[in-house]
């Protein structure tokens, strides 16, 4: 009696599961809304068309997906471009002629660089061996809402973003009215919840489109023999607005690049599919990645409690806990004990013996003594600015010959231990 009544709970679990799969292969997917111009995306704001119809605007060249491997002729004539001291936030001081590291080099490849991204952010080790590419004779067309501090900062560039929720006697329509230099025609796009310009570029650079507003939204820049091309409003390629608008827009915005090899980065952000709500059996459990996952496994694993259920149960071996970790709890005691009496100065003092003692078992430096010969050996082994580490000790010496450190200065302390970290 009792495996008849288990073999039809066992079938209706079966039939359950069969029904659930049959209902997520035939439920119309939802859209997400999200900006994300990945190229693999059909999604209204994905990149699919233009990854699709990207080939066309080069025939009989090569278009593919650019690599690190690609600027690697150009890192060893940029090493050590930025040698300048750091400012108080941080930042590299830039001489007058911020892109005066750059010449010309012998027997270099030319091809085309298309980067497509809602924000583009290169590192700084990438920046310089991006320009030196360009200043070979070579173009790149760049579209993003924003974009490295560094590559702003050495191209003379400032980007502002209007929010129209913000500031509803601001004309949107305006915003997204484009218009070529060259041109009198003005295409008109559907406005979005915000629109980005160019609030400053250099004396040099050549406005190539403009919005209703006057405001620069493509920047055209020499950079030795070679030009980039900065648009600020990447949205216009997205798959909804290839298909809504007319496509006259970036058709004359990619012929701006040669037909010549390129390679392309575009959509490097990750789309998340959002809910739809659709009436029906489960829907919302459907519509949930995370929970449609969470029902399949409670599914299977009834299933398989039920198909084990039939065989003959034997007595449980006891189950031996593993001594508690008491390392966590001893570590929140010692956070907490710290945070009452706000001794920020012992905190620095602590992780300048911790990063000390990394240097010496990491690294295998003797911290006894902090010459130029120490920063030297350091900066080799770990690949971080030499100057950079001296702030960090300078920082440290002065902390220690005041009597308490605040909290801004324990954070800024901590951003530089941090920023060590992720670039050693």
């Amino acid at each position: 009696m009792i495996k008849k009544i288990v073999a039809i709970m066992l079938s209706a679990l079966v039939l359950m599961l069969v029904l659930s799969v049959l209902y997520s292969l035939f439920q119309p997917r939802p859209y997400s809304w999200d900006v994300t111009l990945h190229r693999l995306s059909k999604q209204p704001y994905g990149g699919y068309i233009l990854h699709r119809e990207l080939p066309h605007f080069f025939p009989g060249q090569r278009v593919r997906k650019l690599s690190e491997d690609d600027l690697l002729p150009y890192l060893e004539s940029t090493y050590g471009y930025l040698t300048d001291s750091l400012d108080e936030e941080g930042e590299y001081v830039l001489p007058a002629d911020s892109l005066g590291f750059l010449k010309e080099l012998p027997g270099v490849s030319h091809f085309n660089i298309l980067l497509i991204n809602k924000s583009l952010w290169i590192s700084d080790r990438s920046v310089a061996p991006f320009l030196q590419h360009l200043y070979q004779g070579n173009k790149a067309l760049i579209t993003t809402e924003s974009s490295s501090n560094l590559l702003l900062r050495l191209l003379g560039l400032e980007m502002t973003r209007v929010y129209f929720s913000k500031q509803p006697q601001l004309d949107s329509t305006a915003y997204y009215q484009l218009q070529f230099a060259n041109s009198d025609t003005t295409i008109r796009f559907k406005p979005y919840r915000y629109a980005d310009y160019f609030s400053k570029y250099p004396p040099q650079a050549r406005v190539l489109m403009r919005n209703g507003t006057g405001q620069a939204v493509g920047v055209e820049i020499p950079v030795g023999k070679g030009r980039v091309l900065l648009f600020s409003m990447p949205i216009i390629l997205s798959n909804y607005y290839l298909l809504e608008h007319d496509p006259v827009f970036a058709e004359q915005l990619l012929t701006w690049l040669p037909n010549r090899t390129t390679y392309y980065a575009q959509g490097i952000n990750v789309y998340q599919p959002v809910f739809d709500e659709h009436s029906g059996l489960l829907s919302y459990v459907h519509s949930q990645p995370p929970l449609a996952w969470a029902f399949y496994t409670l599914l299977v694993g009834v299933l398989l409690f039920f198909v084990l259920q039939l065989r003959r149960v034997e007595r449980p071996v006891p189950v031996i806990q593993p001594p508690r970790n008491l390392s966590l709890d001893f570590i929140r005691q010692v956070s907490a004990l710290f945070f009452m009496h706000r001794d920020n100065k012992s905190l620095v003092k602590r992780k300048m013996e911790y990063f000390l003692d990394q240097v010496r078992n990491q690294y295998h430096l003797p911290t006894g003594q902090y010459d130029e010969r120490f920063f030297e050996l350091l900066a080799h082994k770990t690949g971080v600015k030499r100057t950079f580490l001296q702030h960090i000790f300078r920082l440290y010496n002065q902390y220690m010959t005041q009597p308490e450190v605040n909290d801004d200065e324990f954070i800024r302390f901590n951003k530089l231990m941090q920023t060590f970290k992720q670039t050693s």
